[in-house]
């Protein structure tokens, strides 16, 4: 046996990972907050957010003390920066709207200013716009992804969700 491992198999590794972290989001439910609804992602998503940019970080310095090629190097810093930026909101339904909640702003939709919801199947994602202009995206990996759709249908003047059948592009 070889000291690599097969490419295919970390590809299949990733993917059933993945489908995992996905499949624990759809089983979790919303938290009730008083009269607020609060969609986070699960656990193993948050964790992986908080402590893979930095230990990308560490592998990337440690590449660079081990001399190895500068490329590994640019993958390792791109995914640290890449954590940063793929961090997943914190959506709050309450009496007055839509809001989304990252660690450097906050996105609000009123529920008198919701024009569309769109249900990504292939990526089990939605997206509600505002007459605003505003996006927040419900992720595959944000938890109670129909209790969500439900509660919008609800709450909001629009009482029927565009099904695509494509995975979501922003």
């Amino acid at each position: 046996m070889t000291d690599r491992t097969p490419t295919w198999l970390i590809a299949f590794g990733t993917i059933v990972g993945v489908r995992y972290v996905m499949s624990l989001a759809t089983n979790r439910r919303a938290k009730r907050d008083h009269d607020k609804l609060v969609f986070d992602v699960t656990g193993p998503v948050r964790l992986s957010f908080v402590f893979g940019p930095p230990l990308a970080l560490v592998a990337a310095v440690v590449a660079i003390i081990q001399h190895e090629p500068w490329w590994l190097v640019l993958i390792l810093v791109a995914f640290a920066a890449l954590g940063l930026i793929a961090w997943q909101p914190v959506i709050v339904l309450d009496q007055n709207g839509i809001t989304s909640h990252l660690w450097w702003r906050t996105k609000s939709i009123p529920w008198k200013q919701l024009k569309s919801v769109r249900y990504y199947t292939a990526s089990l994602s939605t997206q509600v716009t505002g007459s605003n202009g505003v996006k927040i995206v419900h992720t595959g990996f944000h938890v109670d992804s129909l209790h969500f759709r439900e509660e919008i249908t609800k709450r909001s003047p629009i009482h029927e969700i565009e099904q695509v059948d494509k995975v979501f592009s922003k």
